[in-house]
């Protein structure tokens, strides 16, 4: 049995946030200095369309100064 995978289009841009995509499957993590401040980092695309996501990433955290 041969398991199709439909082509989906690059997953959303997420400002401030890295995508790593497999399959139909897309995992987003914030940047660097940056820390996640809504939503599922998980998306799945179905028929060829992303499901809508509100994943957010807060800008940079503030370094401690002494």
């Amino acid at each position: 049995m041969c398991l199709f995978l439909e082509r989906c289009p690059p997953p959303p841009v997420i400002a401030f946030a890295n995508v790593m995509v497999h399959n139909n499957i897309a995992l987003y993590s914030c940047q660097n200095g940056h820390r996640p401040i809504s939503g599922s980092s998980l998306i799945n695309c179905s028929k060829s369309n992303w499901q809508a996501t509100t994943f957010s990433c807060y800008g940079k955290i503030p370094f401690k100064t002494y």
